[in-house]
């Protein structure tokens, strides 16, 4: 259940965080800013996470906190798909069907594609970073849809010297 929300304003548009008791459990791209405006009263892993949130979106690599998130209503599928994602290191890409297959799935490309589009936590597990097995990019449903997601890899490409992989999930 959201209890709260803050926006923010980034190149790619409007990110905003959504989070209740058991942590964040939104980070998205929206169209239409909502929620509390003064970063000071945010409760402490938020304002946290927002910190990192512009920090990345400034192009300074950022290792995010994972035990912010609130994984409660995510489904077992969906977290493995997320966990796997989140080790992906920052400049690099991995496909549909190698995501799949490190989870154990080998010819689930499509329910990995399913589950990245439903991703609740937009950067901070890092679906941008997951492509087609031809190397085109496909699927990022965020705003600016595809365009943001060339400028997102383009942006941790020429800072790939970090690995922000987090393995708290």
């Amino acid at each position: 259940m959201i209890r709260a929300s803050f926006s923010f304003q980034t190149w790619a548009g409007t990110c905003r965080l959504s989070w209740s008791e058991n942590g964040v459990n939104v980070v998205g791209l929206v169209s239409t800013p909502e929620g509390e405006r003064n970063a000071q009263l945010l409760p402490r892993p938020v304002r946290k996470m927002v910190l990192q949130l512009e920090e990345f979106f400034a192009g300074r690599p950022q290792a995010f906190d994972a035990q912010a998130l609130d994984f409660q209503n995510i489904p077992s599928f969906d977290h493995q798909v997320y966990r796997e994602t989140v080790l992906i290191p920052r400049g690099r890409t991995a496909t549909y069907g190698e995501v799949a297959e490190k989870i154990g799935r080998n010819g689930a490309s499509r329910a990995v594609g399913g589950a990245l589009r439903r991703n609740p936590f937009l950067i901070v597990v890092p679906c941008h970073r997951v492509i087609a097995s031809t190397g085109h990019l496909t699927g990022f449903s965020a705003i600016g849809g595809l365009s943001t997601k060339a400028r997102l890899l383009d942006m941790e490409k020429k800072n790939s010297g970090f690995d922000p992989a987090n393995r708290l999930l």
